[in-house]
């Protein structure tokens, strides 16, 4: 998951500059709907924040806008987490994104049983309360000591805990979290910590959500005609019972806010202009999150695709890794063992390519090594990668690497798959001369003479001007079967290619002639 890191980071700075400037700007101001409907949103917001990226508009921007723009320093180049890699146990590369995320989602699944475990209890105290009043709203009599609280349509009070002038009160501060749907902010809030559960801006936005739920009670049941004094005794009053966990919070410091906010004065209206200022914060935050393309000014890409194969059945091998050591990059095999990884390297600059293939149960020696330079860009490097398990390497066979620049041409699998039965064609051969004593073989009709180090032959257009082939072998024309009978290529010190006009003016024979000397080398009059 390359991007997944990068996400989760932009995702973690939106919410701190969310919750910073609540905490600073906002929090202090009774405009406690604003206030609302600015910790939803913008916590909505901030999911999507991480997703647009203005580098392409900046670009085509004019000239003034553009500078204005590069100004503000882009905190996420390209790539800037994605190169990241760590090694497992068993040696087998996997980005550091992979286990950031295997991470995530066990943080998550926890979260999600802990809201789970609120929900079940909640539904748990509903079966075991005695329903009072089903109206437009559900009053729950809960005979555990609880502080009254609100959720859905269902208001949950112990009302032998309380006078009966205080239960009017009670059941007015809840109904008013009823009628303005607080319990859609409160499971919001949760939702927020279950996916940011590693973000303590996240908690401090959760808490200040349901503060602030608490504040608009409070305003609105004062608005309704209640005495302060009266009310802010009302509330030190449940002070101190047990508080159900779903909902808002309740202690001595949330209170002493609550009535701090209660005896404030109320805010001007100028000070609503102080929700634009986030605006502006925004734009820089997005501006900030564009992908800083100008560290691709000077790249080209090389693309690299092949076959990871086993070299001793010739079978595909799905699942390796296949991985660029020198910036990390990597991507892995599918069921038909085709890969395809695009590799930066600098522009006019020569670029070492260090492919590596790892998979649990075969060595671990096979790399590619080569160099690449970006004045084609348009090439592709084609490899094919022969892996052997530890046990046929130790019965002696060979991994296997080769590669091959390809110029202009679209890439599959086909294509590929094309160059590697070639391949395995081109290798049984190699195989099957190296394991040969004949010092003379025919290979896709132009012939061959083989020493034990050494290999001569015609061209395919000398083969065209004499399909015939003699052998001259210490001073004597023989035919290509005659040479095989008689004599081993380890017994050859040296060979060569004469071609039909010079064979027929120096050894007055009209054929193509092979070159094959066993105890000399071959005369230079020849």
């Amino acid at each position: 998951m390359p991007y997944f890191g990068e996400y989760i980071l932009k995702l973690s700075v939106s919410f701190s500059i969310v919750c910073l400037f609540y905490q600073l700007v906002l929090k202090r101001l009774t405009f406690y709907n604003w206030n609302r409907f600015y910790l939803l949103g913008y916590t909505f917001l901030c999911f999507f924040i991480p997703l647009i990226d203005i580098s392409g508009v900046a670009q085509s921007s004019n000239m003034t806008v553009y500078k204005t723009i590069e100004l503000i320093p882009s905190i996420m180049p390209v790539s800037a987490i994605s190169s990241y890699v760590v090694a497992d146990v068993n040696g087998t590369a996997r980005p550091a994104t992979d286990l950031l995320f295997v991470l995530f989602l066990t943080g998550v699944m926890i979260m999600v049983i802990r809201f789970a475990i609120q929900l079940l209890s909640l539904r748990r105290l509903i079966r075991k309360a005695a329903l009072i009043s089903d109206e437009k709203v559900k009053l729950y009599q809960v005979n555990s000591r609880i502080i009254p609280f609100a959720f859905g349509r269902s208001v949950f009070i112990n009302r032998y805990l309380h006078e009966t002038k205080d239960i009017e009160e009670i059941i007015r501060h809840e109904f008013v979290h009823i009628r303005q749907k607080h319990s859609i902010d409160i499971i919001w809030a949760e939702l927020l910590c279950v996916f940011n559960w590693y973000n303590p801006f996240v908690w401090w936005l959760r808490n200040s959500i349901k503060q602030n739920l608490e504040y608009l009670a409070d305003d609105k049941v004062l608005q309704d005609g209640i005495d302060k004094k009266q009310y802010q005794y009302l509330l030190l009053k449940v002070l101190g019972d047990h508080r159900f966990a779903i909902v808002s919070p309740f202690n001595f410091s949330s209170l002493k806010k609550r009535i701090a906010m209660m005896n404030k004065m109320k805010s001007t209206g100028i000070h609503l202009l102080k929700f634009l200022f986030i605006v502006p914060l925004m734009a820089v935050m997005i501006m900030a999150f564009r992908k800083d393309h100008s560290a691709l000014a000077n790249k080209a890409i090389l693309s690299v695709s092949g076959i990871t194969f086993d070299g001793f059945s010739k079978l595909p091998i799905a699942g390796v890794t296949v991985r660029d050591s020198i910036t990390g990059l990597q991507t892995i095999s599918d069921n038909r063992g085709f890969y395809t990884l695009n590799v930066p390297i600098e522009v006019n600059m020569p670029r070492l390519i260090c492919i590596r293939y790892l998979k649990n149960g075969y060595s671990r020696e096979l790399s590619l090594n080569s160099t690449a330079n970006s004045d084609n860009i348009s090439h592709h490097l084609v490899v094919l990668a022969g892996m052997v398990t530890e046990k046929d390497k130790s019965k002696g066979v060979r991994p296997s690497i080769h590669s091959i620049i390809v110029k202009n041409e679209l890439i599959t699998y086909s294509y590929v798959q094309k160059k590697l039965q070639e391949q395995i064609i081109q290798n049984d051969k190699e195989k099957e001369i190296e394991n040969s004593i004949r010092p003379i073989r025919v290979i896709d009709g132009i012939p061959h003479a083989f020493t034990e180090s050494g290999v001569a032959w015609f061209s395919k257009e000398e083969v065209a001007v004499s399909p015939e082939c003699k052998a001259w072998f210490d001073g004597k024309i023989m035919s290509i079967e005659e040479v095989n009978n008689t004599v081993s290529r380890f017994e050859l010190n040296s060979v060569g290619a004469m071609p039909k006009a010079q064979a027929k003016k120096i050894l007055g024979v009209d054929c193509n002639v092979l070159m094959l000397a066993k105890d000399s080398s071959i005369p230079r009059d020849l």
